[in-house]
């Protein structure tokens, strides 16, 4: 069976199984942001690793070399948010095209710099290799001391479910990139807001201020990044918890530039804020009684946060025909309830799993 055939998730099922027994110094393996080694009593490594692929992760004629390095810098570091950690080093290995201008690769690294010394990050170590395309490799090292590190497993239901920032200006970005949009507006509103948006696409927040919080007070009891899209991402928490969740659809925080974009172009502007990707935000859970609290430590960091629904129990619903397992995940809406599924297929919106769409998503 070609890995189109079997999907992304399937794939790394497969590969993974094999490690998933626990050993004594790795008390998170494969499966979560990033992997857990104790180094010593009272703490632990946060190791974990993203890349950055030409022609799939994203195109030369959007991006500059200095936005790619600030990018993947950004995206390896928001794994280490998502468990509450401190990010230390990065490893950073390059394949690149012989005919490659060195000047390339200095402003990759500018990039890559510039978001490393705001978080205090040092660069340790690497590789460069002859490549087809452009191909970078990031691995990040963070620490977190022992038992704060915050992983997907944790939600019970009755949490409320929250999340960060705001969804879906990513996804919108990555379309005015690709549909040509910023070159066909006339209005001044309008460009701004694309700008905005592009933003958002091209260089991400990790939010290491955000994730560090929610885990030293103890206040999250779940959590990861929003990479793929809030469909997938709170299936991939909820899987991993044992538990189901509904989505208050009309809770989804949305940017002012993205309620623009989308009336300009006559989209729903939820739309991207279901299904899109590589916002970057964290997704988290916590106990009904700190969700406030939560909302006021985050807003001392000049980051919203908002409630966009709860926890619930999981239905009975176990893979079949060797298809992966699917939570059981409800949408409220407009007062009426429906399975995620049913309701995305309605409005026809998935998110993003690699081998499954054509390449040049943008993802990380």
């Amino acid at each position: 069976m070609r890995v189109a055939q079997l999907g992304e998730r399937r794939l790394i099922e497969a590969l993974v199984r094999p490690w998933r027994a626990h050993v004594a110094d790795v008390p998170v393996g494969p499966g979560d942001d990033c992997a857990v080694v104790r180094r010593r009593a009272g703490a632990a490594w946060l190791v974990t690793t993203d890349q950055l692929i030409e022609g799939t992760h994203f195109d030369w004629s959007w991006s500059t070399a200095s936005q790619l390095g600030r990018r993947a810098a950004a995206i390896t570091l928001s794994d280490i948010a998502a468990m509450g950690g401190i990010p230390r080093y990065l490893l950073v290995s390059l394949g690149l095209p012989p005919r490659t201008d060195a000047a390339t690769v200095t402003r990759f690294y500018g990039g890559l710099r510039r978001v490393l010394s705001r978080f205090g990050v040092q660069v340790i170590g690497g590789d460069t290799a002859a490549a087809g395309r452009f191909h970078a490799v990031v691995v990040a090292i963070g620490e977190v001391e022992t038992g704060l590190a915050v992983t997907r497993s944790g939600a019970k239901p009755g949490d409320c479910l929250m999340v960060t920032g705001t969804l879906g200006d990513a996804a919108a970005g990555l379309q005015i990139l690709q549909r040509g949009h910023l070159r066909s507006a006339r209005n001044g509103r309008s460009v701004v807001a694309m700008r905005a948006l592009i933003r958002r696409q091209l260089t991400p927040t990790p939010r290491l201020a955000a994730g560090r919080v929610l885990a030293v007070r103890r206040l999250a009891t779940a959590m990861l990044d929003l990479s793929d899209g809030l469909m997938i991402d709170l299936d991939r928490l909820c899987l991993a918890s044992g538990v189901g969740a509904m989505l208050y659809h009309e809770q989804l925080p949305l940017s002012s530039a993205l309620v623009a974009y989308g009336h300009e172009t006559r989209q729903d502007p939820r739309r991207f804020a279901l299904a899109g990707g590589e916002d970057y935000e964290l997704l988290f859970t916590v106990r009904p009684d700190a969700a406030t609290r939560c909302a006021r430590l985050l807003r001392r960091l000049r980051l919203s946060c908002r409630l966009i629904g709860m926890i619930t129990r999981a239905a009975d619903r176990g893979a079949s025909r060797g298809a992966p397992a699917e939570a059981s995940i409800t949408v409220l809406n407009a007062g009426r309830v429906l399975s995620l599924r049913a309701f995305a297929a309605a409005r026809r919106v998935h998110g993003f799993e690699h081998f499954q769409v054509p390449a040049a998503r943008g993802r990380g």
